[in-house]
């Protein structure tokens, strides 16, 4: 039985991600298939209820439904309940568990090429970082 992780967003046409992943699963020897699936917010409940339907492994989200999908996932890890985000859901059993990969993996990249993000001021261009960037650096609004 062949495994289905997808990516779900508005635009998601241009992603690379169902190359890379689909790469990724064949090196890997893994039956696997990754889907990039144009979703709206409006459409995104029909897609997280065909994901629970179809048993998905899981997928990828992007925008605009990081913060949109929450409050259709079952549990939120420590990282998307911190940043109200989630990049990324498990289906662990019928149990949609949301992850948010986004902090973790900038702080770990940060902190290798630059500094801790606590040592002084930073600047963050885009609107998706700044929650992320006020919990690492304990800034306020």
């Amino acid at each position: 039985m062949v495994k289905k992780v997808v990516l779900l967003g508005s635009p998601v046409a241009h992603s690379l991600s169902p190359v890379m992943h689909g790469a990724a699963f064949a090196a890997a020897e893994l039956n696997w298939r990754y889907e990039a699936i144009e979703v709206d917010p409006q459409g995104l409940p029909a897609a997280i209820r065909r994901m629970r339907a179809d048993g998905w492994a899981g997928a990828n989200v992007t925008i605009p439904l990081k913060e949109k999908v929450l409050p259709l996932l079952d549990e939120l890890d420590a990282s998307a309940a911190q940043t109200l985000a989630c990049n990324t859901i498990v289906n662990e059993e019928g149990c949609l568990v949301g992850h948010n990969t986004d902090l973790p993996g900038f702080l770990r990249d940060l902190q290798a090429h630059w500094q801790d993000p606590r040592s002084g001021p930073s600047l963050i261009l885009g609107a998706g970082g700044a929650r992320a960037w006020d919990l690492v650096s304990g800034a306020t609004a």
